[in-house]
C-alpha cells in the first residue's frame, strides 16, 4: 500500500514540474510571456490544489480513501491529457487547474491510510516511504530537465488523429499514460480498517477538537509551513545562484542537482523516520521535536555558509548536507499529527497541513528572497546570499518551534479520539 502510494506521489510531482522542463517552448508555441508562464505554473495548479485539500481530507475520513485515491489519479490524468492537446493558453490553464483538483486527494487520503495502517513505532519509516515519491518525482524532473530539453527541443511528432505535436506536448501525454499502471495497482490495495469506528465525524467536532488543542496544532503546522519555506526558498534559486556566483552550465547544474534530491533527499527522509521509530520503541515519544531541533540549528549553520565556500565543489558539499537534512520535515509533518490526531480525523487535519504549506510556502518562499536580494544583497551574486541568509533564519525559527514542542509531545496521552 506504502509503495503504490509513494508511486502515486511520485506522479503526482513529476507531473506538477513537467511544464518547468518546457518554459521556452511552450513561451514561444503559445506565445506567452514569463508573468503568463508564472500564473500557469504557480497559481494555475496551486490555488484550487491548496484550498481543496481540506474538503477532500473531510471526503477521506468519511468514505472509501482507497477508491478517493483512484479518482484523483483518473483526474488529473485526464487533466494532463487536456493540457498536452491544449492549443491556446486558456486550455493548457484549464487543464493544469484541472491536475491541482486531482492531485489534492491523493496526500490527505493517503495520510490517512497509513496513520490507520501501521502501529506508532512504525509510522515514521511508513510516512518516510511514502515521502520518498516527493523527492523522487521532484529528482527525475531536474534530471530531465539537463536531457529531455536537449534531446527534444524544437522537434515535431505527427500522430494518427491528433495531428503535429510539439515536445513538450508529447512529453505530458506521457506523463499522464504513467497514471494507468498507478490506478491499476491501487485496485489492488486493501482498505485501512478505521479503528473504532467506520467513518469520520461531521466536521464541527474536528474543527472543535482542533480548537481545544490550538496551540499544539499552532505549533505543529508552523514548523512545517517554516521547513516549506525553507525548501520553497532555497530549490528555485539554488541554479542560478551557481551559474552567477561559479559560472557553471545549467545542464551540469541539473545534472548535479538532481542526482543529490534523488540520493541525499531520499536518504534524509527514510533515515529521519527510522530514528523516530526507534526512539518511539524506547517511550521517546517526543523525538520529532529533539530529531527537529537539533537538525535546525545544524541546518541555520549550513545555510550561512553555502555560499562562503571557496570553491565550486566545496559549495555543493554543503548544498548536498542541507538537502540531506533538509527533508526530514516530509515525513515529520505528518507523524507529529499522527501522534496527536484521532484517527477519525487524520486526513482533515493532514489537509489543512498540506493547505497551509501549499499557499505560504510555495507562494512566499521564492518572493522571500527576491525581496530580501533587492534589499540587502546588490550585484549578480545577491541571489545566492539572500537565498543563504533567507534559509538560515528560517532554520533558526524552525529549532525554536521544534523546541517548543519538546514538552507537549512529551505529556500528550497517546492517539486520543473524539
Amino acid at each position: 500500500m506504502v509503495v503504490v502510494l509513494a508511486a502515486a506521489y511520485f506522479l503526482a510531482f513529476l507531473d506538477r514540474q513537467s511544464l518547468s522542463l518546457f518554459v521556452v517552448p511552450i513561451e514561444h508555441d503559445l506565445r506567452l510571456s514569463d508573468a503568463q508562464m508564472g500564473l500557469l505554473l504557480g497559481f494555475a495548479f496551486g490555488l484550487l490544489y491548496s484550498l481543496l485539500g481540506v474538503p477532500f481530507g473531510l471526503l477521506a475520513d468519511r468514505t472509501n480513501r482507497r477508491r478517493l485515491v483512484i479518482a484523483g489519479v483518473a483526474c488529473w490524468s485526464v487533466a494532463t491529457v487536456l493540457s498536452g492537446l491544449a492549443a491556446s493558453p486558456v486550455q493548457l490553464f484549464i487543464g493544469r487547474i484541472g491536475v491541482g483538483v486531482g492531485e489534492a486527494t491523493l496526500a490527505p487520503a493517503a495520510a490517512s491510510m497509513i496513520a490507520d495502517a501501521f502501529a506508532p513505532t512504525q509510522r515514521g519509516r511508513a510516512f518516510g516511504v511514502f515521502s520518498l515519491g516527493t523527492t523522487f518525482g521532484s529528482a527525475t524532473a531536474s534530471l530531465l530537465g539537463a536531457g529531455v530539453i536537449t534531446v527534444m527541443a524544437g522537434r515535431e511528432f505527427r500522430l494518427p488523429l491528433l495531428g503535429t505535436l510539439h515536445a513538450w506536448q508529447v512529453t505530458l501525454l506521457i506523463v499522464a499514460l504513467a497514471g494507468l499502471p498507478i490506478i491499476a495497482a491501487m485496485t489492488a490495495v486493501r482498505e485501512p480498517p478505521r479503528p473504532g469506528r467506520k467513518a469520520g465525524p461531521a466536521v464541527a467536532p474536528v474543527f472543535r477538537y482542533m480548537g481545544r488543542h490550538w496551540r499544539l496544532y499552532a505549533l505543529i503546522y508552523l514548523t512545517n509551513v517554516l521547513a516549506s519555506l525553507m525548501a520553497y526558498s532555497f530549490y528555485p534559486w539554488i541554479p542560478t545562484a551557481m551559474q552567477r556566483i561559479w559560472h557553471l552550465g545549467l545542464a551540469s547544474i541539473g545534472v548535479h542537482l538532481g542526482l543529490m534530491v534523488l540520493v541525499l533527499a531520499g536518504t534524509g527522509i527514510y533515515c529521519s523516520g527510522w530514528l523516530v521509530d526507534r526512539l518511539n520503541q524506547r517511550g521517546v515519544r517526543h523525538g520529532v521535536a529533539v530529531i527537529g531541533t537539533v537538525v535546525f540549528v545544524i541546518l541555520a549553520a549550513i545555510a550561512s555558509a553555502i555560499f562562503q565556500m571557496p570553491s565550486a565543489g566545496l559549495t555543493w558539499v554543503m548544498i548536498g548536507l542541507y538537502i540531506l537534512l533538509v527533508h526530514v520535515y516530509f515525513p515529520f509533518a505528518l507523524l507529529a499529527l499522527s501522534m496527536v490526531t484521532p484517527s477519525a480525523a487524520m486526513a482533515a487535519v493532514s489537509a489543512v497541513n498540506f493547505m497551509l504549506t501549499g499557499i505560504l510556502g510555495l507562494s512566499l518562499g521564492p518572493v522571500l528572497v527576491v525581496l530580501v536580494s533587492q534589499r540587502f544583497f546588490a550585484g549578480p551574486a545577491g541571489i545566492g546570499y539572500a537565498t543563504s541568509a533567507v534559509c538560515a533564519c528560517l532554520a533558526l525559527l524552525g529549532a525554536l518551534t521544534y523546541a517548543l514542542l519538546l514538552k507537549p509531545l512529551r505529556s500528550l496521552a497517546p492517539r486520543p479520539e473524539l
